[in-house]
């Protein structure tokens, strides 16, 4: 019998592990000890929350649970141990799902590290080493929601990265690439002093923002002034567009 280093009950050699995720099956002799790359055993179930603590904390990989120990539990035992100890199906599926994710995300090179750019997803996913080659579109492999690879914002349909990051700042989070696209298709206008999206539903070019600012709506150029003359009743164009163009 064996004492285990965190709950001190006495355990079966064979009911004990370590964080090489060898056991004591030849017996708890000191020969077989030091044939183990770690020396610290713990009762399964012990180990098994420890997993379970570190991954809720993101913290991979895991290392024993002996304060001094430099010992890695490595991802094949972590998987079996959390496999092996669920007493109903599907019960450790939580914790192997970010075992799983931690795995993948620790096999990415920091340098070439991007996160999904959507606040509810965050996934870990490789940077292309080769950026502006072929298309920037992609898929998030978790959300499979669209982003861009060049520039890791959500997809920014008919407009290319520079542009997008041209933008007011409050227009650049992803929460609003989708409607940028919707504009992008119906060929909205932004107000050139306040941002703000105008839709003309009927008429002439001439716009008149809620801040007050006009602007030429075919060409999104402000109005250099708006006293009424012979040629435009709302004003002088900076621009040479049509006012019924």
């Amino acid at each position: 019998m064996l004492t285990c280093n965190i709950c001190f009950d006495l355990f079966c050699h064979k009911n004990m592990t370590s964080a090489s995720g060898g056991t004591l099956d030849g017996g708890p002799s000191s020969n077989t000890r030091k044939s183990c790359a770690c020396s610290h055993f713990f009762c399964f179930n012990c180990m098994k929350l420890h997993i379970q603590a570190k991954l809720r904390l993101r913290s991979y990989p895991v290392k024993c649970p002996e304060p001094q120990c430099k010992h890695i539990v490595s991802y094949k035992a972590s998987r079996e141990l959390l496999g092996r100890l669920s007493s109903k199906e599907g019960e450790e599926q939580p914790s192997l799902h970010i075992l799983e994710t931690l795995e993948h995300d620790n096999h990415i090179s920091p340098n070439l590290r991007a996160y999904c750019p959507f606040k509810d997803c965050s996934a870990v996913r490789k940077r292309s080493r080769h950026p502006n080659r072929g298309s920037p579109e992609a898929t998030c492999a978790k959300c499979k929601q669209k982003i861009c690879r060049d520039c890791n914002t959500a997809w920014h349909q008919g407009m290319t990265c520079s542009e997008f990051q041209s933008l007011a700042p409050h227009l650049r989070n992803v929460e609003d690439a989708a409607f940028l696209q919707l504009a992008a298709l119906h060929h909205w206008k932004q107000c050139p002093e306040c941002g703000f999206t105008v839709e003309r539903l009927f008429g002439c070019n001439f716009v008149r923002c809620r801040c007050g600012t006009s602007f030429c709506y075919a060409c999104g150029l402000k109005y250099s002034d708006t006293v009424p003359n012979a040629v435009n009743p709302h004003g002088t164009q900076s621009c040479t567009c049509g006012l019924m163009q």
